[in-house]
């Protein structure tokens, strides 16, 4: 409060989702051909990592 009047109001965050909420609405925004670059893209991704990894304890 500043001169009785309120300055600032809290507001609780969003309630959690799952992906699948999250993510619901995925198919409005992509078409075919871009789902099927960002799939691709993530399959690349995780081979990447997965090359990256190393043995921690090598």
């Amino acid at each position: 409060m500043r001169h009785k009047h309120p300055v600032a109001n809290l507001v609780p965050g969003a309630a959690r989702m799952t992906a699948i909420e999250a993510l619901g609405d995925i198919f409005a925004t992509l078409d075919d051909a871009e789902g099927t670059a960002w799939l691709d893209d993530i399959a690349r991704g995780d081979r990447l990592r997965v090359a990256e990894a190393r043995d921690p304890w090598a």
